[in-house]
């Protein structure tokens, strides 16, 4: 074997090599990485999925069919029988004419549909006006613009809200609470829900509300549960959809909410739609009865192979990455002299700071800096702008951490006299300590 094919062999192997280092480095991880994706889908192990609130359908009593619709709804629903149940859960629904007709006329049999979605859509609110028998022609006698006649929604920008049935007999004990989430905190998103005025316009009943507290304290809220009589059936619409996935019904608080919501089920079976999914449409306008990704799809990966131009860019991705490790891997800088470790003599300064305040009975300067931690906590862990005025930032720590309104306002209270006196004896620096930590055990609750 030459030289030359012998190392053309080795830059080979090593680039493997190296491409199985980028692998372990980039997307190996030996703990189990979740999908924070606001997807719906029917899979236990997304945050965000449905398969939490799909085992409760199963299980509702009394005893009954739970069934998922995997073909277009012209098809499905011939074959369902009355009474029965249809449950949608998604950002937003994909409805062409055919497809909107046959739901309608599924529910006008009896049978009652859940569609929990952000928005109502338009295609069953025109069924709804057409049942109606609504005017479309203005005071000019022209026609008027649809858009006059369709339900108005709007939104408010919460990361914490409180929701809960206004039907007297299903209304829980308490209003369930729901903080949104992502992979790393909590945020601000929009919640939309149907405006008053727009009530009329769908023939619409109300059976619930929510409300949320921004950050001048004012309290807002609207209509995100509600009934719209069709026919011998009822459309059960819900505008908040994530307050049925998997992540919010850890808490058996949600879960009651979530029963009162289905209470309205009849005692037919249910059919869970799986196709309907508008994210799994392609861009193009062409109407596919094969959803662009079906829920078997083994990830994005089969999408840029089934492309071509998406394959070949990322064959050519790959190529330049192995001219990068091949003619970028030598090593460009001498070899840096390893330093002998510096003696870590932190235990001894700690060992001195102990020593010296145990014996001054003076801790004006560590309540000083436990006080600081505490605002640090509140502006980080609960996004809390401490530049308030007490008698409004009060409030909103004792709703955001859970603590009861009195400790966090005792805590401001001494720490007003502290700072006044400029001083922190024994008794007084431990009964500001010991109201700290009351709060910090009971937000970890």
């Amino acid at each position: 074997m030459t030289t030359s094919k012998r190392n053309r062999i080795l830059i080979f192997i090593a680039a493997l090599v190296g491409l199985l280092v980028i692998y372990l480095l980039v997307f190996y991880s030996p703990n189990k990485r979740f999908n924070w994706s606001e997807d719906y889908k029917l899979e236990k192990d997304r945050p965000y999925g449905t398969w939490l609130i799909s085992e409760l359908l199963k299980h509702y009593p009394p005893k009954r069919e739970f069934k998922i619709l995997d073909e277009p709804l012209d098809h499905s629903l011939k074959k369902a029988i009355t009474p029965s149940n249809y449950v949608f859960i998604g950002d937003e629904i994909y409805l062409e004419y055919l497809y909107s007709d046959s739901l309608m006329a599924y529910v006008a049999k009896g049978n009652n549909a859940f569609i929990f979605t952000s928005g109502t859509p338009w295609m069953i609110q025109n069924s709804i006006r057409n049942s109606n028998n609504w005017d479309q022609v203005d005071s000019d006698g022209d026609n008027a613009n649809d858009s006059e006649f369709s339900a108005e929604y709007k939104s408010f920008y919460f990361d914490t809200l409180f929701t809960e049935i206004t039907d007297g007999k299903l209304n829980p004990n308490n209003p369930y609470r729901f903080i949104y989430r992502n992979r790393f905190d909590v945020y601000n998103r929009y919640w939309y829900y149907l405006d008053e005025s727009s009530l009329g316009r769908l023939s619409a009943t109300s059976l619930g509300r929510f409300y949320g507290i921004n950050s001048e304290l004012d309290t807002l809220g609207g209509i995100n549960f509600f009934k719209v009589d069709y026919g011998e059936g009822s459309i059960y619409f819900h505008t908040q959809p994530l307050q049925f996935t998997n992540l919010q019904l850890l808490d058996s608080n949600a879960v009651d909410y979530a029963n009162a919501v289905f209470a309205y089920l009849n005692e037919g079976p249910v059919y869970w739609d799986e196709y309907n999914w508008i994210f799994n449409r392609p861009t193009s306008k062409i109407w596919t009865y094969k959803p662009f990704f079906s829920r078997n799809a083994e990830g994005p990966l089969t999408l840029i192979l089934n492309t071509p131009a998406l394959k070949w860019g990322w064959y050519l991705l790959l190529f330049f990455v192995l001219l990068f490790i091949i003619f970028e891997g030598k090593r460009k800088q001498a070899i840096i002299p390893v330093l002998a470790d510096k003696q870590n003599t932190t235990l001894a300064h700690i060992k001195s700071l102990t020593r010296l305040y145990y014996h001054n009975d003076e801790h004006f300067a560590i309540a000083n800096k436990m006080f600081e931690n505490f605002l640090w906590h509140i502006r980080s862990e609960l996004t809390i702008d401490t530049s308030k005025p007490p008698e409004k930032l009060i409030p909103e720590i004792a709703i955001k951490s859970g603590s009861d309104e009195e400790t966090v306002k005792a805590i401001f209270d001494l720490w007003k006299k502290i700072a006044g006196w400029r001083s922190a004896k024994s008794e007084v620096f431990l009964e500001f300590y010991k109201l700290i930590d009351k709060f910090y055990n009971k937000e970890k609750e």
